[in-house]
This record gives C-alpha cells, structure tokens and sequence, in this order.
C-alpha cells in the first residue's frame, strides 16, 4: 500500500497516528474515486445495452407493421448482436425507405456485414 513503509519506519506516536489518519483518508478518497470510475463506466455499458436492445425491439415492431411479421422476424434474426446506435438508425431509414420486405431484409443484411 502506498506510504506504508514510511509509517512503519516513524517512532514519535502522535506523529505516526496523524500520518496513518491521513493515509487512511487517501485510500478511502482513492477507493472511493475509483469506485465511482467503475460505476459510471458499468452503467454507461448497461444504459447503452439496454438502449440497443429497445431499439431492435422497435425496429422489428415497425417492420411488423409495414412489411409483416415474417419480414419483422428475420429483421430481429439479422439485428440480433447489432449494438451500433448508427448501424440501427440505417436500419430505420431502411424501413421508411425499402419497397418490400425482401428489399429489406437485402439492406439490413449489408449493413450487418460492413
């Protein structure tokens, strides 16, 4: 542990309890920090896989409603382990925009493969 060794080597009490304090504190401050590091980074991860994960769902729900649900199944197929927040917007502009479902499922299937 960092300043561990300096305290050991200390003989005046007083002195050696400040210092431990203070080292205490700067652990803590340091445990602290770094925790908050991680949780804002796991979080960030989790909200940003939770989001993807809606906007499939979405996805799939608009191509259920203009192509059908055996067009809307293979879309889901296709976007399965697709996490690319712009990826996934092609693919919505690929809803508004193909002509049939077998035109759509082509995009999708490019865009899956860049």
């Amino acid at each position: 542990l960092p300043g561990l060794e300096e305290l050991l080597e200390m003989e005046d009490v007083t002195v050696l309890t400040s210092r431990l304090d203070e080292t205490i504190e700067q652990w803590r401050r340091a445990a602290v920090t770094e925790g908050e590091s991680r949780g804002r980074s796991q979080g960030l991860s989790q909200g940003r896989s939770e989001g993807a994960a809606r906007q499939r769902a979405l996805l799939r729900r608009l191509a259920a409603q203009r192509f059908g649900p055996a067009t809307a199944e293979r879309v889901e197929a296709l976007l399965e382990d697709v996490a690319d927040w712009d990826r996934l917007g092609l693919v919505g502009e690929a809803i508004v925009e193909a002509a049939s479902g077998e035109e759509l499922t082509r995009r999708i299937r490019a865009l899956v493969r860049d």
